[in-house]
């Protein structure tokens, strides 16, 4: 009986160094050093500072990764919402899209924020602080407009 006893120990200690492991071994994707979003554009401070609490953890490089994102399977699912985030749209590069890529982006940023589809549920039940108000929203989807239409001339049609 004492035996077994030993090999429960055994196995309870192998458990927990693999769970340390996974949580605290596994290094997270890499973050690109600081860049500025929307590089080139005419954002004001209230935009940008939305812009900031609210989009650019999942849409840049400056992520700051939770806590949550140690531990598998959590890992795996934020990095790669992340991932897929950056590839919609990523705010550090910004001077990297075309005319016609900002103003379809930007098109979308105006529609995503009036119909509240972004940030999503899960993002906003970590991170209470992100929550927007009704003036955030109404003053991303007036830049993004206004945006759109500075790059397309004042005139409205598409770049």
């Amino acid at each position: 009986m004492k035996e077994l006893g030993w090999w429960r120990l055994l196995g309870l200690c192998v458990i927990v160094a693999l769970f340390l492991f996974v949580m605290f071994g596994l290094p997270l994707p890499a973050t690109a050093p600081q860049r500025p979003l929307l590089a080139g554009a005419e954002v004001p401070p209230a935009v940008q500072s939305v812009l900031e609490r609210s989009c650019q953890d999942c849409h840049s490089y400056n992520t700051t990764w939770p806590w949550y994102a140690r531990i598998a399977p959590l890992r795996w699912y934020v990095t790669r919402d992340v991932e897929k985030a950056r590839r919609a749209l990523n705010l550090a590069e910004w001077e990297t899209y075309s005319p016609a890529e900002k103003h379809r982006l930007l098109t979308r940023m105006a529609d995503v924020s009036r119909l509240h589809q972004m940030p999503p549920p899960a993002y906003i039940f970590g991170h209470r602080e992100v929550i927007e108000y009704h003036a955030d929203r109404v003053a991303l989807e007036e830049w993004a407009k206004q945006e759109a239409g500075r790059l397309a001339g004042g005139d409205g049609s598409t770049p």
